[in-house]
């Protein structure tokens, strides 16, 4: 199971994924799976295998990296 977190356009999503990966957080950044540039970002997260009493303490992790970073996912405007 996957969940897209999306990011403004143009937020550095490659150094979030880096930093959450120290915190032991494994993310994929939406950017590197562009085919052509774009400017939409996005968080990549899997959970199928984590067990659950993990989620929440990775979920809060996450989410105050998010809040450091200014980052915070939101609605697109479409």
């Amino acid at each position: 199971m996957q969940l897209l977190l999306p990011l403004a356009d143009g937020t550095d999503d490659v150094s979030l994924a880096e930093a959450a990966a120290a915190r032991g957080i494994n993310i994929s950044p939406l950017s590197r799976f562009h085919l052509a540039q774009s400017p939409e970002r996005g968080l990549l997260a899997g959970f199928g295998r984590l067990p659950e009493h993990k989620i929440h303490p990775a979920a809060d992790a996450l989410s105050s990296l998010l809040s450091q970073a200014g980052a915070a996912p939101g609605r697109r405007q479409r």
